[in-house]
């Protein structure tokens, strides 16, 4: 990660709503000017503070781009298992015994 793009997802979060520079202060135990500096381009290198407050807001972008995709993966695969269900209801048992499987495994 580079300054530049830091700086640049750090403001993209703030803007949209979802952070304000006194909640990632807070999140990340910093002055909430330490977040105005790194917001405002005003630090030499990407070390400390400023590191980890553009990592942060990496984080949060990175989480809201899986939520918006996730009604659509979650219509793909609707669509692909009703698919399966109509040309292979064998097949489609098989699928829920390892999705459970797996849903048994996260739990652990």
């Amino acid at each position: 990660m580079n300054k530049e793009n830091g700086i640049s997802v750090l403001r993209e979060v703030i803007a949209s709503g979802e952070y304000s520079m006194s909640s990632i202060a807070r999140e990340l135990g910093v002055d909430p000017s330490q977040v105005s500096k790194i917001a405002s381009g005003k630090f030499a290198r990407m070390t400390g503070h400023a590191l980890d407050v553009c990592k942060f807001a990496y984080k949060i972008k990175l989480s809201d781009q899986v939520r918006e995709k996730r009604p659509a993966l979650v219509n793909e695969l609707n669509e692909l298992t009703n698919l399966l269900v109509q040309k292979n209801p064998q097949a489609a048992k098989a699928l829920v015994g390892m999705l459970q499987t797996m849903i048994n495994e996260q739990g652990q």
